[in-house]
């Protein structure tokens, strides 16, 4: 009988020893936790406050940094939230700096190229009249901003309608007001444009740039 105890206590302990080895081995990882969690955040404060839970176990995790620095760069940011951003976010200077900037969506090395190409297709049409020279560059900026605009939406898919209209508006000021200090009134319609793809996902009546 006491040998019978005895085996059963083994056995027992036994079962519970390859319980704990097996969770172990099947439990998600702190980095897996907090992947899931940022996934779930839709506003900066909400990834600020995700980043600030694992902070202390993630802080000198590269994988965990750039993931963050992803989210973010899908997230518009205004200003305040840009100069918050500097205050918690471990990175080098010319990093934050890219996550804060204006053009962020657009922050890809095709941009370079295709802006190279758009500007001497634009110089070539010069000795064009002025109304012939107008809906030239009209049609060569357009291909980039409709691929601009693609770009924004492939990378802002966790977005709602209303955040992503929000984002395009956004960015349409900002050309709007860029195009004004340069005083180039023909390139009025990139800003429309982002105004009009807003607009067409909030069924409402586009901004103007004029």
């Amino acid at each position: 009988m006491r040998f019978r105890l005895r085996y059963l206590k083994y056995l027992v302990s036994l079962f519970i020893m390859l319980g704990f080895v097996v969770w172990l081995f099947v439990r998600p990882s702190v980095l897996e936790m907090a992947k899931e969690k940022l996934g779930e955040a839709r506003s900066y404060g909400e990834i600020k406050g995700v980043w600030q839970q694992y902070e202390e176990d993630l802080v000198d995790n590269p994988e965990w940094k750039n993931v963050i620095e992803q989210k973010l760069s899908a997230t518009a940011l205004n200003d305040k939230q840009k100069q918050d951003l500097k205050t918690w976010l471990p990175e080098e200077e010319e990093q934050i700096a890219s996550l804060t900037s204006v053009e962020r969506p657009a922050e890809k090395p095709n941009a370079v190229k295709t802006e190279s190409i758009k500007q001497n297709a634009v110089k070539k049409e010069s000795e064009k009249p002025d109304a012939v020279k107008m809906e030239s560059e009209k049609n060569i900026v357009k291909a980039p901003v409709d691929s601009r605009i693609s770009s924004i939406e492939e990378s802002n898919k966790s977005l709602s309608k209303e955040e992503l209209a929000e984002l395009y508006n956004k960015q349409g000021d900002e050309k709007c007001q860029a195009f004004k200090a340069a005083n180039a009134p023909h390139l009025y319609h990139i800003a429309n444009e982002y105004y009009e793809y807003a607009a067409s996902l909030t069924h409402s009546e586009p901004k103007v740039c004029e």
